[in-house]
């Protein structure tokens, strides 16, 4: 990952999802997983998975947590935390 900020983002993300199941079974994980990559992030193949970038920050994730972090990338920390104790 490219910055700080991205990767408090992807922990927050990933611990959650880790912890509850059921946000990874739902909206934090599969849910977003059906909608395939965010629009405006940009998708490549990288030599160890996917890399996504959008608004210059880039991270490199399997493609199953590429497609889900894509759609939280622009979202700011509070509103991640928001999604997860919604």
């Amino acid at each position: 990952m490219s910055s700080f900020d991205l990767a408090q983002k992807y922990l927050i993300w990933d611990w959650a999802t880790t912890a509850r199941s059921s946000l990874a079974s739902g909206p934090l994980g599969a849910d977003l997983a059906k909608q395939g990559y965010a629009a405006g992030v940009t998708v490549s193949q990288a030599s160890e998975g996917w890399e996504i970038c959008s608004n210059g920050d880039c991270a490199v994730l399997s493609v199953v947590n590429a497609t889900i972090f894509s759609h939280l990338m622009s979202k700011s920390v509070d509103e991640i935390e928001r999604l997860v104790n919604a």
